[in-house]
């Protein structure tokens, strides 16, 4: 009997030790069970906030942090792929990162009012075939619309208003067979307003203020055009 009760002890010691384990480690695995990023997406937001020198604004990207947490950063909740990037009025100094175009199930891409931002729109970006829309406002952008912008066949969604693009209008954007809104507004834009601009599919308007054309390049009616849409190119 003693033997008996010796063993049942010993076993019932071992079960408490292996309760105790359990239950301390419950803790740690909710943690791990909890992050969703994908490590391929995250090592490239890592690089892509290395080469723009660790900005105070992407402070919230920390290695230890799921990436689907970060600021301006949004996951598609089944998959959790990194689906948008969209930054808003964020101090960020440097060229829209090379490394942009590795992620790729990205949708959205958008730089509003970034501050210090310069250089041009990288080729990288064509890489991006899930792209749908790409959005780049209020950022000092002199360079000419790149052509290249017109390899990307899903986009949907285009506006450069409010940089300082100049040249003229791309035709090749009249190719993109999804593409549904684009806005040029207040640019430097320069030329010949390219035929699809006056077909059906896009809705324009014109006006004159000093000598200059006013247009606007969107799928909507003209009834439906605003001063907020419009975009200059030389007559």
């Amino acid at each position: 009997m003693k033997f008996l009760c010796s063993n049942t002890c010993s076993i019932l010691s071992l079960f408490h030790l292996y309760l105790f384990l359990v239950l301390a480690s419950l803790p740690f695995l909710t943690l791990s069970s909890s992050v969703h990023c994908n490590p391929h997406d995250k090592k490239v937001l890592l690089r892509i906030k290395k080469s723009i020198n660790n900005p105070s604004a992407l402070v919230s990207w920390d290695p230890e942090i799921d990436c689907c947490d970060w600021d301006y950063v949004v996951c598609n909740p089944q998959t959790y792929r990194v689906t948008q990037l969209a930054f808003f009025q964020a101090y960020i100094p440097g060229q829209i990162p090379f490394a942009i175009g590795d992620l790729p199930y990205l949708e959205t891409l958008s730089f509003d009012e970034v501050t210090q931002f310069n250089g041009s729109i990288p080729y990288s970006i064509t890489k991006l075939r899930n792209l749908k829309l790409f959005h780049l406002n209020r950022i000092p952008f002199s360079s000419p619309i790149p052509e290249f912008l017109g390899q990307l066949k899903n986009l949907e969604y285009l506006d450069l208003g409010y940089n300082h693009f100049s040249g003229p209008i791309l035709a090749s954007l009249g190719d993109l067979p999804k593409l549904e809104n684009l806005y040029l507004n207040r640019n430097n834009l320069t030329g010949k307003i390219p035929d699809y601009v006056e077909s059906a599919a896009f809705g324009f308007w014109r006006g004159r203020r000093e000598g200059e054309m006013w247009i606007t390049a969107a799928a909507v009616h003209v009834s439906e055009v605003g001063e907020h849409e419009q975009c200059f190119a030389e007559e």
